[in-house]
């Protein structure tokens, strides 16, 4: 190695090491129960890890949603985001879209930052035959077009990996995960298959150009980025989070993988999955197990080792979602500093700049 070769090695080194030493993240994929001890544990595992801001993803809608956003201003202001969701419960009512439209609106005044939709949309709730209501029902469209008109993103969860989509059985490779949550399974001729879900998703972006949509857990289809990758460049109004999903992406090839992260590194969010309640929390993925603050902390560096070492035979953030090690991909300093904080900051509207976290208020 030419000394003019190692010195630019010294010196991207160096630049990758003070990056991550001055790693501050915006978590953008999180539940947190409403619940002052839920919040309060919450900023704690935020304030050990990094997590400068996050968003909380289950305000829900109309009273809890209003109650919710007063106790995040009450114990922690500024350090969460709180994004609203659809009120099913009268669904087929002809005057739904008009209602949820209301709704939404409600919410924006209250200061729901955004839309989340869950994936009970085209895998729980039915019509009035008892069918399956698809995504891209068309009751749907005026709400996605409202979030567009006032400038707030939709965060939704459409299907579930591809192994819940076939027989829980012990040659499942997510057995063992499906063995906790059997109802997580939809393998059967009652439930669409995980390809038309998919396709449904991908009808809605088109639908609604005017919307910023963000396909959680990696685009709701981490088993095939070059899937991902397609929908990505063919919507310029979709992006992608990470939630819950690294072991899943991490077993795939890792320069592949990284050239992905690099190409489309202003269309991806770092997001946990993190649920908080008063008695536990959830690390990706609910576990019988009570979660401790040390768990919480592996837990987040096993993020950290993946998106920003070359590691290999890693363990991945939550092993019960799959018996496999993972290989870091190593991501450039300014590909994590969007994945971290600047993409959230840029689709979410009203989060600060400002990286310096308030300490939560003793009251």
């Amino acid at each position: 190695m030419t000394k003019n070769a190692l010195a630019l090695f010294i010196f991207v080194a160096c630049a990758a090491s003070m990056a991550r030493a001055q790693r501050q993240v915006i978590d953008a994929h999180a539940h947190v129960t409403l619940s002052e001890a839920a919040v309060r544990r919450a900023v704690q595992i935020m304030d050990e890890n990094g997590i400068v801001k996050m968003v909380d993803l289950s305000g829900g809608f109309g009273e809890q949603l209003k109650s919710k956003i007063e106790l995040y201003n009450k114990i922690a202001p500024g350090r969460f985001a709180v994004f609203t969701n659809m009120d099913f419960s009268k669904v087929n009512d002809p005057q739904f879209s008009k209602k949820a439209m209301a709704d939404l609106e409600e919410a924006y005044r209250l200061g729901a930052r955004g839309l989340k939709s869950f994936k009970s949309l085209g895998l729980v709730h039915k019509d009035q035959t008892g069918h399956l209501i698809r995504f891209d029902d068309p009751r749907f469209d005026p709400v996605w077009t409202k979030c567009g008109e006032l400038g707030i993103p939709v965060w939704f969860h459409v299907g579930d990996p591809a192994a819940f989509f076939r027989p829980p059985t012990a040659d499942n490779e997510r057995y063992a995960e499906l063995s906790v949550h059997p109802e997580w399974s939809f393998y059967g001729g009652q439930f669409p298959a995980r390809e038309e879900l998919l396709t449904q998703m991908v009808n809605v972006v088109l639908r609604h150009p005017e919307t910023t949509f963000v396909g959680v857990h990696f685009g709701n289809n981490p088993e095939n980025y070059r899937h991902v990758a397609a929908v990505l460049d063919r919507c310029p109004n979709f992006n992608i989070d990470t939630a819950a999903r690294v072991g899943e992406i991490g077993r795939r090839d890792p320069a592949t993988l990284r050239e992905f992260f690099i190409k489309y590194q202003d269309r991806i969010l770092f997001g946990s999955d993190t649920v908080f309640s008063p008695e536990n929390m959830d690390l990706g993925v609910p576990v019988p197990e009570k979660r401790t603050n040390a768990d919480a902390r592996e837990f987040f560096e096993r993020h950290w080792k993946f998106f920003e070492t070359a590691g290999r035979n890693l363990e991945h953030p939550s092993p019960i979602q799959g018996n496999w090690k993972v290989n870091g991909i190593n991501l450039p300093p300014q590909v994590l500093r969007k994945l971290y904080t600047d993409n959230a900051r840029r689709l979410i509207p009203g989060l600060s700049t400002e990286d310096t976290p308030q300490r939560s208020r003793k009251q």
